[in-house]
């Protein structure tokens, strides 16, 4: 993994590599066969979420012309791969788990790098100690990030990031539809490399109304202490919000308002901020589900790193520079259109978001993504796979310019109900205007999988 860089005695350089990124709440464009494009997605559930396990292993090999993503001259490699994907949920009177991994081991065979281990991991899991009315909460999430923003993503240049919060939730009725919420948190980040290791208090007070069996409104009020191990690179502060919250969970649609008002005092007075953030989804047809997102809000790396998911393809997202704990505003909006039905599914996404920081202008950013996966299945044991994206990122103070064309397809074999081989290639265009160079690389790679668990056999918990 990429070896720690020696740490500097001044902020400067850490907040221009945040503005680099563009934001913690996006992902850089795929450099290697799993990496995809991805953003800040704040999902909405339909109905209550179905129980499923699935569980799926991996092994392969291939070839990349281009292994370190330089300019001419370019070397050759090639990569064993072994990987592990899960989705486990579950419900149950006691316990409730949602577990969601994916994870690359990749081998350079002419030893380019050391052996590497990729991955992506998202859980969240509930026990009722008081049934209805106390339960304790752990969640975790773990991934990598880009640690130079000037340089295309390779293992030399990536960071692993942790993030663990857990604590109580109070629930309390109040006559027959009225309700009052109480949780608190205590969360610890770690990175790998970069300097911001640091752990944040929060407490969330929430007072509403159930208007129907579907729908609800509530008075919120969030308090947070963030507090850093090294104070020299980085400021503590606090951040508050309130705000209304307006939900709806229906057969066909789900939908999440929340309007008000967030402060942070990172510049040493309060600062305040709208806080506006709308999430849609809706079941257009029976075989076609829409998916909307539009926020403008105070958040930070760490935060933002917890919500990174993928776009419209599939694998794992590299997240990009963290750089800065500071807070800064976040304006996003992102659109999804998913159909599937009979042989053939469709994925679109779409996203744009521009950051700014409060105290450092010359850090403010725009970035711009479309992404697209398409798989047909053609026979009972053949499908055909075709995906890419294209993103775009201007740093506003820069002549720095990012436009990447990750594009792929892949022809699946199918013979039997657990297994499966997948040969793919991918190409990747990386251009740029300002540091860094501009590449292309191509990829071919042979995988074989096996998934023993598909969905159907999820179980009620305890």
């Amino acid at each position: 993994m990429p070896t720690p860089r020696a740490s500097t005695s001044v902020r400067a350089p850490l907040l221009l590599a945040a503005a680099l990124a563009a934001g913690a709440a996006n992902a850089q464009t795929a450099q290697a066969p799993a990496f995809v494009a991805g953003g800040e997605v704040y999902g909405v559930s339909l109905a209550p979420a179905a129980e499923t396990t699935q569980l799926g292993i991996s092994l392969g090999a291939g070839e990349t012309d281009n292994v370190f993503l330089s300019g001419s001259p370019t070397r050759s490699q090639t990569i064993g791969v072994a990987g592990l994907d899960f989705d486990m949920e579950r419900h149950g009177t006691l316990f409730d788990v949602n577990a969601k991994g994916d994870f690359e081991d990749s081998d350079y065979l002419q030893n380019a790098f050391g052996n590497q281990l990729y991955g992506r991991f998202d859980g969240l899991a509930s026990v009722q100690l008081v049934p209805g009315v106390w339960k304790w909460v752990v969640q975790d999430d773990f991934g990598q990030a880009q640690l130079d923003p000037t340089v295309p993503i390779i293992p030399s240049n990536l960071e692993n990031i942790n993030v663990f919060s857990t604590g109580p939730d109070f629930r309390f009725r109040l006559g027959g539809t009225g309700f009052v919420e109480l949780g608190l948190r205590y969360s610890l980040a770690h990175y790998q490399t970069s300097p911001l290791n640091g752990n944040r208090e929060l407490a969330n007070l929430s007072v509403g109304e159930e208007l129907s069996a579907g729908s609800s409104i509530s008075l919120n009020a969030d308090d947070q202490r963030l507090r850093f191990d090294d104070t020299q690179l980085n400021t503590d502060y606090d951040r508050r919000e309130l705000y209304t919250r307006y939900q709806l969970k229906g057969a066909r649609s789900g939908l999440d308002v929340d309007l008000g008002v967030s402060q942070t005092n990172i510049s040493g007075r309060w600062v305040s901020a709208a806080l506006a953030q709308l999430t849609g989804r809706r079941l257009v047809s029976a075989s076609t589900t829409l998916t909307v997102a539009l926020g403008h809000e105070l958040t930070d790396a760490a935060d933002s790193f917890r919500n990174l998911k993928g776009g419209a393809g599939t694998g794992i997202v590299i997240a990009p520079v963290a750089g800065t704990s500071d807070s800064y505003l976040s304006n996003y909006g992102s659109a999804e259109l998913r159909f599937e039905r009979n042989r053939t599914t469709i994925s679109v996404a779409a996203r744009w978001e521009r950051d700014t920081y409060a105290q450092f202008a010359a850090l403010d950013a725009s970035r711009a993504a479309v992404s697209a996966d398409v798989t047909r299945r053609m026979t009972q044991t053949l499908s055909f796979e075709v995906f890419g994206s294209w993103q775009r990122i201007h740093y506003d103070n820069d002549r720095y310019y990012e436009t990447d064309w990750p594009v792929g397809a892949a022809l699946v074999m199918t013979p039997g109900k657990h297994t499966s081989f997948r040969l793919r290639a991918d190409h990747l265009s990386h251009n740029v205007t300002g540091p860094g160079v501009s590449v292309a690389e191509n990829r071919v790679f042979l995988i074989a999988e096996y998934r023993p668990w598909t969905g159907a056999e999820a179980v009620s918990a305890p």
